[in-house]
C-alpha cells in the first residue's frame, strides 16, 4: 500500500481517495471517511407543483451514449467548482458510453447545461432510477424533478443519487420522501481520502487563517508546515519552527477536507489541538461537505 501512495505521490497526485473494504484498515495509511452518497425515494406525484412552474429553462433527453460527450464535459465543469470531485480516467468513463443502457436528461438556460442525471425505467409503472443528480444550480434541479415529474403516468416512484449536502425536503413543498444511505462492509462503504503531498495543495481556497502544524508517523507528509491562507488561497512553507498542532495524516486530511472539527480531530485520537489553535483551524479550514461522485 505505502509503495503504491508514493507512486501516486511522485507522479503528482496531491491527494488519494478509495472505496474501503473496511475503514479501520485504511485509517492506518492516513485515510479518513468522507459522507457517502444518499438516496431519494418519491412519489412523482408530489412534484405536481413544479408541473405547473413556469421555469426560465428547458430540458434536453436522449440516450447516454449519444449525449456522452455533452455529459463528460458537464462532469469536468464540476471538477472546478465541486469540493471534493473527483472523475473516473477517460478510459474508464466510456462504458457510459459504450453500453448506451440509460437516458441522459440535461437542464439548459440561455444555452448553458445547469444540470444533468442518467437513468433507466425499471418496467411500465415501476421505478425510475436515476443516478447522480449532478446540478450547478437550483434552477437545474427543478427543471430535472420538473422532467422526473411529468413520469408521472409511467412510473410509481423516483429514486434518485444525490451529494450528502442536499435536503429533499426544500425542494418543494409537500414533498414526501425517503433519505437514506446505507453502509455496509466491504460491499457499501462510504468513500475515504487522504493527503499525499501539503506542497502540491498549495493555491486551493481556503479561509484566511494561519496555523503552524506537525504532521507525524507518516511517511510521506510528516514534518512541520506552516499554513496560511490570507491571501484566501493556502501556502505551504515545509519546515517551520514552533508546531502549534501536532497532527496525523488522517487527522490533517480530514480538516483539509473540512469532514472534521478540530475537536473531532482531537476526540478521534487523531492529533492534539490546543483550543485557541482550534479556532484558528475553523477559519482556515472551514467545515464542508466533499463530493466524491467517481464510484470505482
Amino acid at each position: 500500500m505505502r509503495e503504491l501512495l508514493g507512486r501516486m505521490r511522485d507522479t503528482g497526485y496531491a491527494v488519494s481517495a478509495l472505496y474501503p473494504f473496511r475503514p479501520s484498515f485504511y485509517e492506518r495509511f492516513g485515510y479518513v471517511g468522507l459522507p457517502k452518497v444518499r438516496t431519494v425515494t418519491f412519489a412523482p406525484a408530489d412534484l405536481a407543483g413544479l408541473v405547473r412552474a413556469e421555469l426560465p429553462g428547458e430540458v434536453s433527453w436522449e440516450r447516454s451514449g449519444q449525449g456522452y460527450g455533452r455529459y463528460r464535459e458537464f462532469t469536468s465543469q464540476l471538477l472546478a467548482e465541486c469540493h471534493g470531485f473527483a472523475l473516473l480516467p477517460e478510459y474508464r468513463a466510456v462504458e457510459l458510453r459504450n453500453s448506451d443502457d440509460r437516458w441522459l436528461a440535461a437542464a439548459w438556460a440561455d444555452g448553458e447545461m445547469l444540470a444533468a442525471v442518467t437513468y433507466r425505467i425499471s418496467r411500465h409503472g415501476g421505478d425510475l432510477l436515476a443516478d447522480d443528480l449532478l446540478t450547478r444550480s437550483p434552477l437545474g434541479r427543478a427543471l430535472l424533478l420538473q422532467f422526473f415529474a411529468r413520469h408521472v403516468d409511467q412510473v410509481s416512484r423516483v429514486v434518485v443519487t444525490v451529494p450528502a449536502w442536499e435536503f429533499p425536503e426544500l425542494w418543494t413543498t409537500d414533498l414526501a420522501a425517503v433519505t437514506q444511505a446505507a453502509i455496509s462492509f466491504p460491499t457499501a462503504s462510504a468513500p475515504m481520502a487522504r493527503v499525499l503531498s501539503l506542497d502540491l495543495l498549495a493555491g486551493t481556497p481556503v479561509g484566511p487563517g494561519r496555523v503552524t502544524v506537525e504532521v507525524v508517523d507518516d511517511p510521506f507528509i510528516s514534518g512541520r508546515y506552516s499554513l496560511d491562507g490570507s491571501s484566501g488561497v493556502l501556502d505551504v512553507t515545509s519546515g517551520a519552527q514552533g508546531p502549534e498542532a501536532t497532527l496525523t495524516a488522517a487527522g490533517l486530511s480530514g480538516l483539509i477536507y473540512g469532514v472534521l472539527d478540530p475537536d473531532d480531530v482531537v476526540v478521534r485520537g487523531f492529533g492534539e489541538v490546543p483550543a485557541e489553535v482550534a479556532s484558528r483551524l475553523r477559519v482556515l479550514f472551514p467545515r464542508r461537505v466533499p463530493y466524491l461522485f467517481a464510484s470505482f
